[in-house]
């Protein structure tokens, strides 16, 4: 009786199987896929964006282009030889880019040779493989500063053209979208209590751009990110960046007087100034 529960539990398995197969033939391993790899959380185990941010405004004015790196990975048999693939730019509407747009937005699509290189020009190409033994790649994307990024973001949308060694990937991880801009906009962290209690004080564009055009190190997302993304801001850091800014800002602005221009001012016509534990910092020599 044993022996024959076994034998019906293992016939069921390969029924199982087999029927699986029949109405799954995308996991069969004879075809080898290459996919996109989006920014993963290994704790969370989620995606945590499956598009890549870039703008030019923290790079100076002479920046004309940038590279951005794009991740791939493979699913299916590996080979000990290399092998090519091929990308190709697809539509990006609104529907289709992983970000909210407000009604009516257009989407603008980005152009070869006008925001981005194109992935035939040579240098760009031949970094186009999987090499053998690996299951991921990269290959660079060459973005192009333009006026049209000034005022709008522009999207490139992409996926893998199939050849004969790749075919696209499943869904979740076909495609990647680029956004491309060259416009201010305020860092997720401004928002946190902390930050603006303890020394940036309100959000403006203009004391963005001065802080960018000021400090002695990158002021991009990834800084913002790395000292003020919670509530337990470092109080040393944060009074010390208090003090420097507010010294940079008399700085500016007593030249700027002396020029006889105004100082600078937000977008409501009021001065920016720094704050120290909420209380609003010189903005120029005697104020």
């Amino acid at each position: 009786m044993k022996n024959i529960f076994i034998r019906l539990f293992v016939s069921g398995i390969l029924i199982l199987a087999a029927s699986c197969s029949e109405h799954y033939p995308m996991y069969e391993l004879k075809d080898t896929r290459l996919g996109f790899r989006y920014v993963f959380d290994e704790n969370a185990q989620k995606v945590l964006d499956s598009a890549i941010r870039y703008t030019f405004v923290y790079q100076p004015a002479d920046v004309t282009e940038d590279t951005v790196w794009v991740e791939l990975k493979t699913s299916g048999f590996l080979s000990d030889a290399d092998r090519n693939f091929e990308i190709e730019q697809v539509d990006a509407t609104a529907e289709n880019i992983h970000t909210s747009l407000p009604e009516g937005t257009e989407v603008l699509n980005a152009e070869p040779g006008v925001h981005y290189k194109a992935f035939t020009e040579t240098g760009i190409k031949e970094m186009m493989v999987v090499k053998g033994g690996s299951a991921q790649a990269r290959f660079p994307v060459v973005v192009l500063r333009h006026e049209d990024m000034q005022g709008a973001k522009i999207y490139l949308r992409l996926k893998v053209k199939e050849n004969n060694n790749f075919k696209e990937s499943f869904p979740a991880d076909r495609f990647m979208v680029i956004e491309m801009s060259d416009m201010l906009s305020k860092p997720k962290e401004w928002g946190l209590g902390a930050i603006e209690y303890y020394f940036t004080g309100p959000y403006s564009d203009a004391k963005l751009r001065f802080m960018i055009d000021n400090a002695s190190w990158k002021v991009d997302d990834k800084w913002f990110a790395e000292h003020f993304s919670t509530y337990n801001v470092d109080m040393g850091y944060a009074g010390y960046l208090s003090t420097y800014f507010t010294n940079k800002l008399i700085e500016v602005n007593d030249a700027r007087i002396a020029r006889g221009e105004d100082v600078i001012k937000d977008d409501k016509g009021n001065p920016i100034y720094f704050v120290n534990y909420g209380n609003p910092q010189p903005y120029k020599s005697g104020n």
